[in-house]
């Protein structure tokens, strides 16, 4: 399951907050076993649940780099969103850095067009 980030900013939430609802959709947890799933997860990518969340609710203004932790682990869950689009969720802004973007891949013919002949 992927999520697209479409997650509405809450003052006052907490960036893991934030992060557990958005893991959620990613991975498709059902209620009463989120925290299981979750776990799972993190525990797969070789990161402790809990010190995982400790550390990202830390200040992700002045440690831009927590951000962008929560963002790879994130898209590996099959977040869909930008990394803007987690910082406007997060923190009600977008990242105070510049995002780099993936070069577009240019489409390969499925097959090769076949020489004219006259």
């Amino acid at each position: 399951m992927a999520s697209t980030g479409d997650l509405e900013f809450k003052e006052g939430r907490l960036p893991s907050q934030t992060t557990t609802i958005l893991l959620q959709r990613c991975l498709g947890c059902t209620k009463g076993d989120e925290a299981k799933g979750i776990g799972k997860f993190l525990e797969g990518l070789r990161i402790k649940p809990s010190a995982f969340f400790t550390d990202i609710d830390g200040d992700w203004a002045a440690r831009p780099f927590i951000g962008q932790h929560v963002f790879k682990v994130l898209q590996t869950a099959g977040y869909l969103g930008t990394e803007h689009e987690l910082w406007n969720s997060v923190t009600g802004s977008t990242a105070p850095y510049a995002v780099k973007k993936l070069k577009a891949v240019p489409k390969k013919r499925a097959t090769p067009k076949a020489p004219v002949k006259s």
